[in-house]
């Protein structure tokens, strides 16, 4: 999956961009409503979730 993300990001410089700016804060990918795929790559409304996109987001912007 990471390298699917650099992939989109390497393709698209104003996305690229956007995702640069964000610096060094903490990205979370939340979703409205739960389910096993939702919290294994995000946050559910309760709170909780393993937020793996967020990590591979925040990864890929480390490295730009």
């Amino acid at each position: 999956m990471e390298k699917l993300v650099r992939d989109k990001f390497k393709r698209n410089k104003e996305i690229t961009a956007k995702l640069i700016a964000t610096k060094e804060k903490q990205l979370v990918n939340k979703y409205s409503h739960s389910g096993d795929n939702e919290s294994y790559w995000g946050v559910v409304p309760s709170g909780s979730g393993l937020n793996n996109l967020g990590k591979i987001l925040m990864t890929v912007s480390y490295t730009h």
